[in-house]
């Protein structure tokens, strides 16, 4: 056990280094839900695509990054840190002292690349959690990613407002109208991450004034971030802000959020987009 602790604190750390640096932000009034995260990496190459709809799966947006052995000896391959659907689905995730489902070893190993299948095959946040918990995760066609997935939780938002974190086995299903998620366990924080500045801080200022807007959560977002102009090894490599109702998308790179780059979920789960860097959006077609 301790030996396991140990390891679930070094893998944590190795996902967000600096203090765990993630946060994700969920608002949802009036039947208008806007979501958003920060990435805070070490890593600035990080890249935007999406994948058509066909008659059989959906379309989807995916945000992420080649990992070049981060999450452990597999050879590279590109992870999916966030994704849209068209149906308005959203997920993120977060490093987190989570701990493994016992019920793992008795289902499937899970496909590779379960959050495009979560995308390809649901709609709303209850499909999400129920195709999680269908598949052993701790193993993805023949790689064994226990370390990976047993700290690792998903942060699930749609567009009827329902909200969850999933990891480790368990589900928390959030029932207010707003939603903070960093990197601590929300049945267990003194597993570690917690107390959180960054958890503290969204949700007072959502206490204040939780306005159902991207430019309310790009605010938020923005007063949460790790700047990287201080010199932090992880910090805010990009920001991404969906408007689940209306199916906008703003992409912030760099913590910047005087400027984003504006994209159309519809569109891109119709045509698909090729995997381009985020800051190259920026620098073609920024707006404000």
């Amino acid at each position: 056990m301790r030996e396991t602790f140990f390891a679930t604190v070094i893998l944590v750390a190795m996902l967000c280094p600096n203090a765990l640096a993630c946060t994700g932000v969920a608002i949802s009034r009036d039947g208008h839900v806007v979501v958003g995260g920060n990435e805070d990496w070490q890593r600035w190459d990080s890249y935007v695509w999406a994948v058509p709809k066909t008659d059989e799966v959906f379309g989807a947006v995916y945000f992420g990054y080649e990992i070049r052995g981060e999450f452990g000896p597999r050879p590279r391959y590109w992870f999916e840190f966030q994704g849209i659907n068209e149906h308005g689905l959203y997920f993120d995730t977060f490093g987190a002292p989570t701990l493994a489902d016992p019920n793992w070893s008795g289902k499937p190993p899970a496909p590779d690349h379960v959050e495009i299948l979560l995308m390809q095959r649901c709609t709303t946040v209850a499909e999400a959690i129920e195709l999680l918990g269908t598949y052993n995760l701790a193993v993805c066609s023949g790689h064994n990613e226990f370390m990976f997935r047993s700290n690792m939780q998903f942060f699930l938002v749609d567009r009827t407002g329902a909200m969850a974190v999933v990891g480790g086995g368990e589900t928390v299903n959030m029932t207010g109208e707003t939603s903070v998620v960093t990197n601590f366990r929300p049945t267990a924080p003194s597993l570690g991450g917690w107390p959180c500045w960054r958890y503290d801080l969204a949700s007072s200022v959502l206490e204040a004034d939780a306005t159902v807007s991207m430019d309310r959560v790009a605010q938020i977002l923005s007063e949460v971030q790790f700047p990287c102009a201080r010199g932090y090894s992880s910090c805010t490599r990009y920001s991404v802000i969906a408007d689940l109702t209306e199916g906008r998308i703003r992409l912030y790179y760099g913590g910047d959020f005087e400027r984003f780059a504006p994209l159309d979920l519809a569109e891109l789960c119709a045509i698909g987009f090729e995997r381009t860097p985020i800051e190259d959006l920026l620098e073609a077609d920024p707006a404000s």
